[in-house]
């Protein structure tokens, strides 16, 4: 599969377009947007993506952990 070695998650929704103005959002919901997007890459022949940082919610951390644990889909 394809890699891409510099992802925001948290900055973009399933149709690979950028959210940086939706800053009000809860925490839960940037986990949400971010499994979505890593969703979006694993469907276009993404299977390693390497998120760069999230300092306000983590919730590339949070979209890891839910894979790992089989919560969702992930590669």
């Amino acid at each position: 599969g394809l890699i891409d070695a510099h992802v925001h998650l948290f900055m973009g929704k399933r149709s690979g377009g950028f959210n940086l103005g939706d800053r009000d959002t809860v925490p839960a919901q940037w986990a949400f947007d971010s499994y979505s997007f890593a969703q979006w890459f694993l469907d276009n022949g993404y299977t390693t993506v390497r998120d760069v940082g999230d300092e306000w919610n983590f919730s590339a951390i949070a979209t890891r952990n839910a894979v790992n644990e089989g919560v969702v889909t992930g590669p």
